[in-house]
Parts: C-alpha cells; structure tokens; sequence
C-alpha cells in the first residue's frame, strides 16, 4: 500500500528531475478502450517488478511518472483506471501533457501526484 511517505519523492524533486531516470516513464498517448487499458495495467505491473541482473543483484522498481495525453474514449473502461493505481506497490504521478478529456480524467484525479503542463488542459465532453 502506498503511505504519505511514498508520495513525498514526487513533492522533494525539482521540476527537471520529472524528466530524469529517476523515474519509469510510462505514455498514454491513445484513447480510452479495453484494449488501450489493458496495455496500460500490463506496462504498470511490468514497472513494479524488480529486475535481477545476471549477477544476481536486484534493482527495485523506481515510481512511476505516468505521461497522459488522450481524448478519452469509453467510460466504462475509465472507470477501470480508477483501480490502476492500486495495482502498483511504487507510488505513480501523473503528468497531462497536452490533454486529458472525458474518461481519461479518470487517470490523473485518482493518482498518488498529479501534474499538468503548462501547455495542457482537461476537459469534458
């Protein structure tokens, strides 16, 4: 379960570090559908996974920086991503970069941080 003191990486970094290796940059680039959904849990749950090198050395999962830019689409299966982001045991920000509209608003109002570009905006159809 993600606690307060998970989400504080996200408040302690500095705008450029959103844009670093420190995270797992995952991209939502497409509209709302069972198939697109379905994509987005299988990539969120590959991000929570450790990775053993051949040596035997275990990296853990770095949090996630989610990059949304949709139009939205079924609302049925937006309603899915509200339970996304209790699949993954590293916290997940979100950051609108160009839209989030109709069901795809569902991704950013129930992630552990939310962030918009400046350039960005949400709507509702």
């Amino acid at each position: 379960m993600i606690t307060e003191d998970d989400i504080k990486i996200f408040e302690e970094m500095k705008d450029e570090d959103f844009f670093t290796d420190k995270l797992t940059h995952i991209y939502f680039n497409t509209d709302v559908s069972q198939k697109s959904v379905t994509e987005l849990i299988k990539k969120i749950e590959d991000a929570n996974n450790d990775i053993i090198l051949p040596s035997g050395a275990i990296i853990k999962p770095k949090p996630i920086l989610l990059h949304i830019s949709s139009n939205g689409g079924d609302l049925t299966e937006g309603m899915r991503l509200l339970s996304v982001f209790a699949l993954s045991s590293v916290p997940i920000a979100t950051l609108v970069d160009n839209i989030s509209a109709s069901a795809a608003t569902f991704l950013s109002i129930n992630s552990h941080y939310r962030l918009i570009n400046k350039y960005a905006f949400f709507f509702n159809r």
